[in-house]
């Protein structure tokens, strides 16, 4: 039995141009949307692990470090005082 075919398949077949937006790859659709990141966490955040901590948590456009569970501080943000 033959898959169905999605509408990005259907539009592509016709010659139509991709839709800006909706993934071309149905099978993987999360690995083209990665590819598309505008800023790609390259360099460690300046105020992780600061005592007031990142107040963009896991918004932020910076890489953070994984925190250790005894370490008593925030896993969104790193600040201390707060879980």
């Amino acid at each position: 039995m033959p898959a169905k075919a999605t509408s990005a398949m259907k539009a592509a077949a016709l010659g139509a141009p991709p839709l800006p937006g909706i993934p071309q790859n149905p099978q993987n659709p999360q690995n083209e949307l990665e590819q598309k990141s505008p800023n790609p966490k390259k360099e460690a955040c300046r105020v992780w692990m600061s005592e007031k901590g990142c107040s963009r948590g896991d918004q932020c456009y910076y890489g953070h470090a994984s925190l250790d569970p005894q370490s008593d501080r925030c896993f969104n943000c790193s600040a201390v005082g707060h879980s």
